[in-house]
């Protein structure tokens, strides 16, 4: 079911809120250790506020009954005993429905980025949402689930029959079932590897994936599960593991589905195996569209990223370019609801418009089969330019 209580809960400044929990915590005397007990502390002074709740012996009675994961469980008594008297302070400075969007919609990044991997901005999650079209048959499932930022968004938005997440850092995943916790139980994630367990029998329809860019992890290609290994089997190893996870996904969905996976810029356009495997999932017709995001559109960081959408049987591909919207703040690039809604319109076009080219497959080939939006546009073929072979930047065709 629809969790959000509260209309416009992602236009709380989380930022501002997240901060006048710190500023009592220190009057207090205390620190908070983490950047993720600020989503604790917003998580247990909402529910603190919700039930009126007046001793710390109550509060974790509510936690023991309702707090599903053990290791979630544990954190959250453990903190409440130790900063019941931030809690009932904050509870009472903060309202309700501000209390609740810093345990749901608080992305760290903005805040520090210490101890955390990039998060899934609130944008990035509801045009991912949006173009997955949850409907309530659907079971969702979300490897590498981070502190569970998408879960919240999806599962508040949409009406889905089951939600699971997979992360393989367990204090991600306690973080993320706090959020469950005050998601109504709406969705659970569970500790895992999903380059070393096939999770398919998840039966997943539909798949969301926001892995760490970049990661490196020597000889891991051994233990790949067998269907994941069998997809690369004729490939040449890689250090860096986007394309593992990249394809770890797309193995998670269940025919007849549809998968959306947050990338990085270079995954488009490098070369070696890269193209091997842009080729051979074009061709499959597993590519059905590629949606070129603002940059800075991560909380701390300006790298580009962009949203590959998988589903099969697909003849042709909608290049979206995406890049010149959004509204830059402090801390990132930010979308309007409108702005979002745009660039879902873009993606379900069947004809070309100013931000889209429909492609056929043919055209991939003779492009070398990049997944660069803007390559397919007028004026802005690839060609051959320098960045092709030094995998860098240019200014004429990539932005």
């Amino acid at each position: 079911m629809v969790v959000e209580k509260f209309n416009g809960l992602a236009d709380v400044d989380t930022v501002h809120v997240a901060a006048m929990g710190r500023h009592i915590a220190i009057r207090h005397g205390k620190e908070l250790g983490q950047i993720a007990d600020y989503i604790i502390l917003g998580a247990m002074a909402y529910i603190t506020r919700e039930k009126d709740i007046d001793s710390v012996e109550d509060l974790q009675k509510c936690v023991d009954v309702g707090v599903k994961d053990y290791a979630a469980k544990a954190r959250l008594l453990d903190f409440c005993g130790r900063n019941w008297d931030i809690l009932k302070e904050f509870s009472n400075a903060a309202g309700q429905k501000e209390l609740k969007a810093l345990a749901l919609y608080f992305d760290p990044a903005e805040f520090s980025r210490n101890g955390f991997e990039l998060g899934t901005s609130y944008d990035v999650s509801m045009i991912s949402t949006k173009i997955l079209d949850l409907q309530s048959e659907d079971t969702l499932v979300v490897p590498c689930a981070g502190i569970g930022g998408f879960l919240s968004v999806a599962t508040a938005e949409s009406n889905v029959a089951r939600a699971v997440g997979i992360e393989l850092n367990k204090d991600n995943q306690v973080v993320a079932n706090v959020r469950a916790f005050i998601s109504g139980n709406a969705f659970s994630v569970e500790q895992g590897n999903v380059l070393e367990k096939d999770y398919h029998e998840l039966e997943g329809n539909k798949v969301f994936s926001h892995f760490p860019f970049g990661l490196k992890q020597v000889g891991v290609s051994e233990r790949l599960y067998p269907r994941l290994k069998e997809r690369l089997a004729k490939m040449r190893p890689s250090q860096r593991l986007d394309w593992e996870y990249t394809l770890s996904a797309i193995c998670c969905q269940r025919e007849g589905g549809k998968t959306v996976v947050v990338v990085s810029d270079g995954m488009l356009f490098s070369v070696g195996r890269d193209i091997m495997l842009r080729k051979q999932l074009t061709d499959e017709g597993r590519l059905e569209a590629v949606i070129a995001l603002p940059a800075g559109i991560l909380a701390g960081t300006n790298i580009k990223v962009n949203l590959l959408v998988f589903s099969e049987d697909n003849k042709q591909v909608n290049m979206v370019d995406a890049t010149e919207m959004g509204m830059r703040t402090k801390s990132r690039t930010k979308l309007s609801r409108e702005e979002i809604e745009q660039i879902v319109s873009w993606y379900e076009q069947k004809s070309d418009s100013e931000h889209n080219r429909i492609v056929d497959l043919g055209q991939m080939e003779q492009n070398d089969y990049t997944w660069v939006p803007s390559a397919y546009f007028r004026g802005r073929q690839l060609g051959t330019c320098l960045w092709w072979s030094s995998e860098r930047s240019c200014h004429q065709c990539h932005g």
